[in-house]
């Protein structure tokens, strides 16, 4: 996708929907696409010509009182986010670079998610 030029590249970009899911997929394409959809300005004028507010996917909610979960802002039969394990006592330590890091308390073990993928790494 790289001979291809950079203006084919950002007229396929802006013709996607700027929901979060269907960028992160799309910024694993190429690195061509990987540097377009972060861009700040790219993205600012992705969600002007859709005319409406940055796409969110949800957020995680963490409770003493309530189980752990995600809370989606959207439509849930779009994007799935199951990570294998009915245990319902993950806390949510901490996101970064799309993953997340859980917590079990109970036997001290700990869980690298990638929500976009599934993919799961237990520590």
């Amino acid at each position: 996708m790289g001979s291809l030029p950079d203006e084919l590249h950002l007229e396929i970009l802006n013709r996607l929907p700027p929901l979060p899911q269907v960028l992160a997929r799309a910024s694993v394409v190429c690195k061509t696409w990987r540097g377009v959809v972060n861009d700040p300005d790219f993205l600012r004028e992705l969600h002007r010509k859709h005319r409406g507010p940055p796409a969110t996917l949800g957020f995680f909610h963490n409770s003493d009182e309530l189980p752990h979960r995600f809370v989606h802002a959207g439509d849930p039969a779009s994007f799935a986010l199951g990570f294998g394990d009915r245990r319902t006592d993950w806390q949510i330590v901490d996101c970064r670079h799309g993953r997340v890091l859980l917590s079990d308390g109970w036997d001290h073990r700990f869980l690298v998610w990638h929500p976009m993928t599934g993919e799961r790494h237990h520590l």
